[in-house]
């Protein structure tokens, strides 16, 4: 089965970030831990899922769980039915045991990355240290990240984590 995009746009630029917006969280719970989750849009869900489960996702939204130690990756938003990190083609940088973390999905920019750019070329920018390892910074949120919007937030993070070890 092919992976269908029809309800994603490809390229999540704003004019706030380099591409996407800051997520939103949804009034579910998740089904396990009872933590709110991202909003993330069924086309999401349905390109990171393994092929045997990517034909469940029938709601329009879903919830995805960042609680580190639950197996829930996305739920429904109407809590009818969930799928687990078993069950996902991409690993969610939150989850525990996740290796490696990473920073930003579409340019494949881990967090050991981040932290080696910030002290070895003292670069302290998103932009400079994904053209740094890329040459060219691409913008494909809504089907690789697991949240279907920008990572600068979390990248962000990271470079200042990154930092205060050096």
């Amino acid at each position: 089965m092919t992976k269908p995009m029809n309800d994603l746009p490809m390229d999540t630029k704003n004019r706030d970030c380099t591409c996407g917006g800051p997520p939103e969280f949804i009034e579910t719970t998740c089904p396990k831990c009872g933590e709110k989750g991202v909003r993330v849009k069924s086309g999401t869900v349905r390109y990171l899922l393994d092929d045997e489960h990517r034909i469940a996702v029938t709601d329009k939204i879903y919830g995805l769980c960042l609680t580190p130690d639950c197996a829930v990756s996305w739920y429904a938003q109407g809590g009818s039915h969930f799928f687990t990190t078993d069950q996902t083609a991409t690993p969610i940088w939150t989850k525990a045991d996740v290796d490696p973390i990473m920073a930003c999905y579409c340019n494949e920019i881990t967090k050991n990355m981040v932290f080696d750019a910030v002290k070895t070329n003292g670069l302290n920018d998103m932009q400079d240290i994904i053209e740094h390892y890329r040459g060219k910074m691409k913008s494909m949120c809504a089907v690789k990240n697991p949240m279907g919007k920008c990572c600068s937030e979390s990248f962000n993070t990271m470079i200042k984590e990154a930092q205060k070890n050096i």
